[in-house]
């Protein structure tokens, strides 16, 4: 989805992305849409998730991509930031620290479940949540994002790996750990 948004939208000559594709009825302006408002632009639309599925997929090309519409609309968010939250969020994340979080294991146990649910409760807005069954889901996943391949449940118990930029700490294998990192990294 996101290579055709790239396909249609992306405008190689200055960068960013374009409000209408170029099979769209003519119109005098192709423009490109960049102040968040009640809804936030699709320029910082795109710009966030092309940085989450580059860190989802290991795919730097998307993050390359990200930082070419950072740059190409800098000048206009510098001269006014408060009309471009989203935007902002976007370069949040983009700036860092930012974490990928893998929970290996599966479902149907209720520890795996109850990382998942501490991980939602804490506001960790850097960070990307990547879920990795036990068996041929986990292999699914691996085709499309090569990352969390060898990142198995350990000890034969659900693992969650806290990483920055695919570098991951030790293995955590339970809940008041896992709470414990968390806060630690929200702090």
């Amino acid at each position: 989805m996101n290579t055709a948004i790239l396909d249609l939208f992306w405008d190689e000559a200055a960068e960013g992305l374009f409000f209408t594709g170029p099979d769209n009825e003519a119109l005098i302006v192709r423009t490109k849409d960049i102040q968040d408002g009640a809804l936030p632009s699709g320029n910082s639309v795109a710009v966030l998730n092309l940085l989450r599925l580059g860190r989802m997929t290991g795919n730097i090309e998307l993050e390359e991509k990200a930082d070419q519409l950072a740059r190409a609309f800098a000048g206009e968010i510098v001269s006014y930031p408060v009309a471009y939250t989203q935007f902002l969020s976007a370069l949040d994340f983009m700036a860092g620290p930012s974490q990928e979080i893998v929970i290996a294991g599966n479902l149907a146990q209720e520890t795996t479940r109850a990382m998942i649910e501490t991980i939602h409760r804490i506001f960790l807005p850097n960070k990307v949540l990547i879920f990795r069954q036990e068996g041929g889901g986990g292999d699914r996943l691996s085709a499309i994002s090569p990352f969390p391949a060898t990142l198995q449940p350990a000890k034969d118990r659900p693992t969650v790996y806290l990483c920055e930029k695919y570098t991951c700490k030790v293995p955590i294998f339970n809940i008041e750990e896992l709470k414990s990192a968390l806060v630690t990294k929200e702090s």
